[in-house]
């Protein structure tokens, strides 16, 4: 991005000095040479959405549970890599993604646990306020899945219940659950699909700006070109 926005700067001065300087040619040339950036940006935007498997614009505070088969794109092959996952699983613990976690209490809507709300919190709340929840990331490697229906203990403690042979789906996460800090759901495939949503979520913010930006500059291009 640094790159081709410093391209854009040059290729624009370029053209500025070309229409000051009454160099027709020179402005003419710097006006189609904005095409490079243009085709490089658009590429880079291609690229990003292929990757994360599109844009998410969701824009719910409800509590997830993630599921690795609910998401697509290039980059879910890379976390599915266990070479792939081990660097990135790494860098979340040396992140400390799961030292935001607050005491957990179970929903009684939908079964899913959730942080338990202060009383300032259940007071926002019930008007319709904002209030913390946990990401994507902290959902899906500092917590077992809800389904496995362990009991809660406190932040990074967790009981399985004896006799819950069946599990479903969930089964081999709830297996990959460990109570070592250093270890928690960090190989589970909740975990990898936290991150894609997580990814995906910045890269949908992150893309806005370039988009707006490339939109822009090709009606501002047209636009000077029509004029000229």
């Amino acid at each position: 991005m640094l790159a081709i926005g410093l391209l854009f700067m040059i290729i624009s001065i370029s053209a500025c000095c070309g229409q000051l300087l009454d160099e027709e040619g020179c402005f003419m040339c710097c006006c189609f040479g904005l095409f490079i950036p243009f085709l490089f940006l658009l590429v880079f935007l291609i690229f990003g959405y292929i990757a994360v498997g599109g844009m998410d614009f969701h824009r719910s505070n409800k509590i997830h549970e993630y599921n690795l088969d609910s998401y697509g794109g290039w980059l879910k092959g890379r976390v599915a890599d266990p070479n792939y996952w081990s660097t990135t699983s790494v860098c979340l613990r040396d992140m400390d993604v799961c030292s935001g976690m607050r005491q957990l209490e179970r929903d009684p809507q939908s079964g899913m646990f959730v942080p338990k709300l202060s009383s300032d919190e259940r007071w926002t709340n019930k008007h319709g306020m904002s209030q913390h929840q946990m990401s994507p990331i902290e959902s899906g490697c500092c917590k077992p899945p809800s389904s496995c229906a362990f009991t809660y203990m406190n932040d990074t403690t967790w009981a399985p219940k004896t006799g819950d042979a069946d599990l479903g789906a969930k089964v081999v996460d709830c297996s990959r659950w460990s109570n070592d800090p250093q270890k928690l759901c960090f190989e589970c495939d909740s975990c990898k699909a936290g991150f894609l949503d997580d990814t995906r979520k910045k890269w949908t913010k992150a893309a806005l700006f370039p988009l707006v930006g490339l939109m822009i500059k090709v009606i501002g291009s047209c636009w000077t070109l029509a004029k000229n």
